[in-house]
């Protein structure tokens, strides 16, 4: 009985699953048609009416409009890509000019999306559904392009005090630098493949305040004495 009831039961399921998706795309079509955009606010944009639904999910109004507040910084942010900026140089800019919340900085993956987003040409999109003069550019489509150019130069890492100097205790083999990722403190590390067993790290931090020290106090031991016979002449 139970496996005769159970084929009914999956065709059951499954048009009311196809039934859900159908309305789902309709939905999502009619929203894209109206200007609305799905999915959070991008940076830099705001909700038209950021007030919930009662009794549903989403907001009243959900076209998009210019923030005030950070508008401004979008086509500066272009501009800095479309020079030659890397990656890594606007997102420790957009820290300084625009910080997130607790301490937290913006990654370099997340400004790489903003600037290939064409929601900021005042398109919005869902899947195959496109409507391109939804809302009020932010940037200029000459702009746009020259954005999409290659990022600069990668940012150099590991230009630190002794970067090229530090050897591996347990390999003696020259480490490099690491800025050691968000919230972690700067290392300089061993990555000699056939040395796996031996690979260390030391704090950048450390290591530099500690020869800097050495270095200043050996300074008062040594005297500087002029040497006579190797005068210069005047001409």
């Amino acid at each position: 009985m139970g496996s005769a009831n159970l084929v009914p039961q999956l065709q059951i399921a499954r048009q009311q699953c196809l039934t859900a998706a159908k309305r789902f795309e309709r939905n999502r079509k009619d929203g894209i048609a109206a200007g609305k955009h799905i999915s959070r606010p991008p940076f830099s944009y705001r909700f038209t009416d950021p007030t919930p639904r009662p009794r549903a999910a989403g907001v009243l109004d959900s076209r998009l409009v210019p923030d005030e507040q950070t508008a401004h910084l979008i086509s500066e942010l272009f501009e800095r890509k479309a020079s030659g900026a890397t990656w890594l140089e606007l997102a420790r800019w957009r820290d300084g000019v625009a910080p997130k919340p607790e301490g937290k900085r913006w990654a370099r993956s997340t400004v790489g999306r903003m600037i290939q987003s064409r929601t900021h040409l005042g398109e919005v999109r869902h899947g195959e559904h496109i409507r391109a003069d939804a809302h009020e550019p932010l940037v200029s489509p000459p702009l746009w392009r020259r954005a999409q150019n290659e990022p600069g130069d990668r940012t150099p890492r590991g230009n630190y005090l002794l970067s090229g100097l530090v050897r591996c205790a347990g390999c003696g083999r020259n480490t490099h630098a690491s800025s050691g990722g968000l919230r972690k403190p700067a290392v300089y590390v061993c990555v000699t493949p056939e040395y796996e067993l031996c690979c260390s790290t030391t704090v950048v931090e450390k290591i530099d305040t500690e020869v800097v020290e050495q270095f200043f106090a050996g300074l008062d031991r040594l005297h500087v004495i002029g040497d006579p016979s190797h005068a210069v002449e005047p001409r």
